[in-house]
Order: C-alpha cells, then sequence, then structure tokens
C-alpha cells in the first residue's frame, strides 16, 4: 500500500472523498424501508440502459455464458460474431474484436482496466478466470470511448459481482466441479453471498488444474511427430471477499481478490510463468432526487501485478511487474425533455517494470487522466446518441545501464500527447419487427511504452523489437451500419463496418537481423505507423422452429475481416479468417441440448515476409471444421437446485490451428482434439 500512495493524487482523494460523502446518506434497510435493487449505470456501451442501442453489443450470462465457458476469457469469446482469440496455448488467450487486439481492447474487470502484462506479449495471460464472473459484456468497434482511448477496438467487461451492488441476491451460496478429458483438467468454483440489515457479503474462490493438452497427431516444423502441446499444463486459483452497505438510494462497497496461475510456455520446453495479482476496490453508487444528476457512480481501485518467466533450471530469467492506481466517477443526468446525459472522469497511473533477460522495455510510467460524456435523445421511433472523450496521456522511462555502466535503452525520455475522439450514432425503428442502426467515430490512440521504448530479444516471438520514442498518435476514423429484426423467439443481426487508419502502430519486419549477447542471429521488428483500412461484417440469428412439448431454435453465425495496409497493399498478419457456424438448441422441460457445426476458411491473406519465414511456405493456415455438442439438466437435490452438463468438443479430433497466433508458435500449438467434459453445480 506503501508504493500505491505516491500515485494518489488531490484528484483521487476527491473522488474516494466524493463517494463516501454521497453515499452514506443511502438509508438503511428497515422491515418498512426495504432495501431495493437500483437500475446500474451500466458499464458498456449502453449506459442509459435503452432496449434498442446505436451499437452492436453481446451479453452472455446464465446458459449464453455456460455454453461458451472456457479456460481463458479469450476463447470463451471467441465464439462470438465478430470475436476471435490470439492462442499461444491454452493458457494465455486475449480477445481479438474486429481484427483488432493488444492495446486497442479494453479489458476490464467489475468496470475496473485489467492490469496485466498480456498486451505486452502473447504468451503473458489475462488473470480474469471465466468459471469466477456472472456475466460478460462485450462491445464491438470504437463506440466504447466512454471507457480509454485504447478501447479504439471494443471492450469486454467481465462481471463478478465481488461487490455487491444490490440486495437482489439475498443469501445463497454456489457450487460447481468439473473435469475435462483433453488435458484431464480439474477445476472448482464456490461463491458464498449473505445479506442482513442492509449489509451484503460476498465471497468467491476457484482452482484449477490441468495437464499438457492432448490434439490429434502434428509435425513440428522440425519434423518430430506430436499428438499433445508440449509444457502447456497450467495451475491456479483465484479468491475474493467483498463487503457493502446498501440501502434504497445506493450502496457503499469494497473487495480484495487475489489471483495466481503458474502455466508452462509451450514455445519454449520447461520454461513456466509464475503469475499473481492482487487488488482492492472501492465503489459506491448512489441516486439523487433533487439534482442536475439522477445518479452518481465512482470507484477507485489499487492492483499490484506481477510474474516470474522461470526457466527450466528452475532459476527467475525475468520478472514483470506493474502496480496500478485507477479512478473514474459518473454521473447520470436528469432528463431535459428527450435528452439524457452521462458525464464523467476517469484517471490511470501504472508503473511498469521488467527486470531480467528478456526485458526488452525500460522501467517506466505510464500516466492518463480524461473527460467523458454522452448524451442521448428519443424522437420517436428515433433514438440519436453522441459522444466525446478528452484525455491527456503520457509515459516516462527510466534509466537502466549495463555492466559496462552504459545505458542499455538510451537516455531516459517522456512523451505526452493529448487525444481527442468522438462519436454519433442512431437507431431507428423501421416497424415493431426491424431496427436499423448506424454510427460513425473517430478516435485517438497514444502509443504504449512498449511501442515507443522496446529494444531488445523478445523470446516470445523469437524475433528483436525495436520501438520508435517519436511516434504519434494513431488516428481511425469507423463506420458502421446495422439491421435487427426480433419477432417473439425469432431474431436476426447484420452488421458491416469499416475502419480507416491513418497511423496504424504496426509490428513489422524490416528484413535486418541482430544477435545480442549469446543469442543468434535474430529477424528485427520495428514498430512502425502505417495507412491502414480493415472491413467485415457479422450475421448472427435463431428461428424457433418447433414449439409445444419441446422448444427447438435452429441458430446461425457468420463473419468476415478483411484487414490491409494501405501503403504496400498487402494483408494484415494474424486476422482471422471467415467463419461460420449452424446449430440448434433444444429445451424440453429441465432438459437442454444443444449441438453445433463451426467452418473456418483457409487464411491464405498473409503478409510476404510471413509467407517467406513459413515452414510449409505459404504461411498460410488450412480450414478446419468443428463438431460440439452438450446436454444438461436441472434437478433438485435435498429441496436444493442443481445442474449437471455433459460437453463434446471437437468430436470428429480435427486438425486445426488459429490464424490469429504468432507464426512462431502457430505451428507448435494447434487447437485441442476431441475433449469430454462433465460439470455439476449446485445452488444452496
Amino acid at each position: 500500500m506503501h508504493t500505491f500512495s505516491r500515485g494518489i493524487t488531490p484528484s483521487l482523494l476527491f473522488i474516494s472523498s466524493a463517494i463516501f460523502v454521497t453515499v452514506p446518506a443511502v438509508a438503511q434497510s428497515t422491515p418498512e424501508n426495504p432495501a431495493r435493487p437500483l437500475e446500474p449505470i451500466v458499464v458498456t456501451g449502453n449506459p442509459f440502459n435503452v432496449r434498442t442501442p446505436a451499437r452492436a453489443d453481446s451479453v452472455l450470462t446464465g446458459d449464453a455464458l455456460a455454453d461458451k465457458l472456457r479456460a481463458t476469457l479469450g476463447e470463451t469469446l471467441a465464439q462470438l460474431p465478430g470475436v476471435s482469440s490470439s492462442y499461444f496455448g491454452p493458457t494465455a488467450s486475449r480477445p481479438i474484436i474486429r481484427g483488432l487486439d493488444g492495446e486497442r481492447i479494453r479489458i476490464m474487470e467489475n468496470g475496473a482496466a485489467s492490469v496485466d502484462a498480456a498486451s505486452l506479449s502473447p504468451d503473458h495471460a489475462v488473470p480474469i478466470d471465466p468459471i469466477a464472473v456472472s456475466k460478460i459484456e462485450v462491445l464491438r468497434g470504437p463506440a466504447a470511448l466512454l471507457y480509454g482511448s485504447n478501447a479504439i477496438g471494443g471492450v469486454v467487461n467481465a462481471i463478478s459481482d465481488r461487490i455487491p451492488r444490490s440486495a437482489e441476491l439475498g443469501n445463497a451460496a454456489f457450487a460447481k466441479g468439473s473435469a475435462e478429458s483433453v488435458d484431464r483438467s480439474r477445476t472448482i468454483a464456490a461463491r458464498l453471498d449473505g445479506l442482513r440489515d442492509g449489509w451484503a457479503l460476498h465471497l468467491d474462490g476457484t482452482s484449477r488444474e490441468s495437464d499438457d493438452v492432448r490434439t490429434p497427431r502434428f509435425t513440428l516444423p522440425e519434423g518430430q511427430v506430436r499428438d499433445r502441446i508440449d509444457n502447456s499444463a497450467a495451475r491456479s486459483q483465484s479468491g475474493a471477499f467483498g463487503v457493502s452497505r446498501i440501502g434504497q438510494a445506493g450502496y457503499l462497497g469494497v473487495s480484495v481478490d487475489g489471483y495466481k496461475n503458474r502455466y508452462g510456455i509451450v514455445a519454449t520446453d520447461g520454461v513456466t510463468i509464475d503469475m499473481h495479482r492482487e487488488k482492492i476496490m472501492v465503489e459506491g453508487q448512489t441516486a439523487l432526487s433533487q439534482s442536475l444528476f439522477a445518479q452518481t457512480k465512482g470507484y477507485l481501485t489499487w492492483t499490484n501485478y506481477a510474474h516470474d518467466e522461470i526457466e527450466a533450471d528452475g532459476v527467475v530469467g525475468t520478472r514483470f511487474s506493474s502496480r496500478a492506481v485507477q479512478w473514474r466517477i459518473e454521473g447520470a443526468t436528469q432528463k431535459f425533455g428527450v435528452w439524457a446525459g452521462v458525464v464523467g472522469a476517469s484517471g490511470e497511473r501504472t508503473q511498469f517494470t521488467a527486470i531480467g533477460d528478456e526485458a526488452f522495455v525500460p522501467p517506466n510510467t505510464s500516466q492518463n487522466t480524461a473527460l467523458f460524456g454522452m448524451a442521448r435523445g428519443q424522437y420517436g421511433a428515433t433514438e440519436l446518441s453522441a459522444g466525446a472523450r478528452v484525455e491527456r496521456a503520457s509515459v516516462r522511462s527510466e534509466a537502466v545501464r549495463d555492466e559496462e555502466g552504459a545505458l542499455r535503452f538510451g537516455e531516459p525520455q517522456r512523451r505526452a500527447l493529448s487525444l481527442v475522439s468522438g462519436s454519433a450514432g442512431a437507431a431507428h425503428n423501421i416497424s415493431d419487427l426491424f431496427t436499423l442502426r448506424a454510427g460513425l467515430s473517430y478516435t485517438e490512440r497514444a502509443p504504449t511504452f512498449f511501442e515507443r521504448f522496446a529494444d531488445g530479444v523478445h523470446l516470445a516471438t523469437n524475433a528483436v523489437e525495436v520501438g520508435d520514442v517519436n511516434l504519434g498518435k494513431e488516428r481511425a476514423h469507423h463506420a458502421e451500419l446495422g439491421i435487427a429484426w426480433k419477432q417473439a423467439n425469432n431474431r436476426l443481426q447484420l452488421n458491416g463496418y469499416v475502419t480507416r487508419f491513418r497511423d496504424f502502430i504496426s509490428l513489422d519486419a524490416t528484413g535486418e537481423t541482430r544477435a545480442e549477447g549469446e543469442q543468434a542471429r535474430l529477424p528485427v521488428y520495428a514498430f512502425r505507423a502505417v495507412p491502414t483500412h480493415i472491413v467485415g461484417a457479422e450475421i448472427d440469428g435463431s428461428v424457433r422452429v418447433l414449439t409445444g412439448g419441446v422448444d427447438v431454435d435452429v441458430t446461425g453465425k457468420w463473419d468476415i475481416v478483411r484487414a490491409k495496409n494501405r501503403a504496400t497493399n498487402e494483408p494484415l498478419a494474424r486476422i482471422a479468417p471467415m467463419r461460420a457456424s449452424l446449430g440448434s438448441v433444444a429445451v424440453w422441460k429441465d432438459w437442454r441440448a444443444q449441438a453445433e457445426v463451426v467452418h473456418v476458411w483457409a487464411q491464405t491473406r498473409v503478409p510476404e515476409i510471413e509467407r517467406l519465414a513459413a515452414s510449409n511456405g505459404t504461411g498460410a493456415t488450412p480450414s478446419h471444421t468443428l463438431v460440439n455438442a452438450s446436454i444438461s439438466k436441472n434437478f433438485a437435490l435435498a429441496g436444493q437446485m442443481g445442474k449437471f452438463t455433459l460437453r463434446g468438443t471437437n468430436l470428429t479430433n480435427a486438425l486445426a490451428f488459429n490464424a490469429s497466433s504468432i507464426q512462431t508458435i502457430r505451428e507448435r500449438s494447434p487447437l485441442p482434439g476431441r475433449s469430454v467434459l462433465f460439470s455439476i453445480e449446485l445452488m444452496l
């Protein structure tokens, strides 16, 4: 805590004070004045909680989340339209939205940014276990600018209710256990919620262990044949405690959580990552009656993240650490005629350090402060919205000297940029069945510390990476158009979009090689600003084909992304190919059955440098088809509710590779082979 205290500015103290001043006015819950849940300020994409927002978003909860649940956030969301996943083995996987990943996707947990090193390197995991969350929200496109300039591609928010926000849950207990064949994984999760006299308590914990992932037989670039991903075993635990004071007008709460994960690096035999993260979060929300604002909300978080990369001999090769303070306060205004607004401010301060063999960036401090606002107006059947964000972002590196006393990364540097972003959208109800949506936005993003200061060997990519301290802001124009149809239990949504970057910051091969220390000569990749064009489309729908004793829905999804460097007219690397799926869901009494076929086309659109470096001579990722099925049943046991699930994935044991993985690992880590998972849940 002492380390964090240096990052608490007067603004942070003001935010903290504001929360504590406004929320204690919350009325105490009594039999005459019972606590009641508030309508929350929705975290992502729809802050007005309207039914037809002018955006394309997704929410996974309940059965939908259970059906898609995997060991990582990236793989859990990879089945959504427009969303794919990086894949550095089964543990390190990060969401990719419409071809954009890394620092262009804002990963949040309970509304606050996830503090980690996942965007620095594809072998770094996101410290969020999906089994611990109750809902995941996904907002596609840069309309998520309210949540940071690095939300240029979208926002993913994992909600775990670790700070109780309403009395709705009451007293409840939940436990779940599962086992899966493909990696012999064993998972246990438990949760307890309690409520008494306006005080709400939350406890949760998870434990997950897995062995090396088994796959269909495949050949490594060196010629060896394998039927599993070497060094892919993992072990993780997480736990949290939260308590809130809940009343008629709002809540005030605090949570403390921890996450630990030790997993193998599939690129290098015997190398493991030992990760831990601790976070404290204070959050409050209150409703106001005689004020400009109808509701205010704010949070303050402290996060300590670190991981060690441990060599085969047990020696720590590199240690990465991040310490961060984040704050945010926002208010939803009263309605003025047909218009209502949300305005707020936020800030972050992160201290990053890397020490050891793979320390290819210097220690640095990043800081940003932002003001944002959004307004919505309803004119009959048409909803209009507009938003803006103004942000000041800075980063400062520190001096690092080698054994001879020379500066390892040159003189310390400081760079600061002012960023302005804006968006406008409209949704028009053409009829009771059809809604037409459109959106425009302009977004600016500041280069990250590694895009500016990187200079050294990055073992995960098997290359030398070089940053550019003089990079300017990344600027993007985005337009999208969509139409949605809904009639009873039938729905269909189509979206198309275009994004143009004037200066997309890309990590490109220079054609040079370089050797450092005992390392062999490796290719040099440099961060450069290039003009880029991305275009894509998504379709998602379901139709009720049978009703009565058994309800049967037929579901379908399709998406495509095309991205190219406009300077060279070459495609961008690691873009997911065209995908389509067809499935059905049947519900009968307490039974639920689901089956689907997913086809992923070959990805032949790769830049020349990947074609030349690939062992297959083309750099292409072959097509594949996966068959998945599941069946579940709700049951009562000694008066308590429960649910068991039997799920099979890749039932035909098809050999499949992820085109969004970096080339150095793609041919070493195919997707898992045939697998059967059994899980049981008890709600007490």
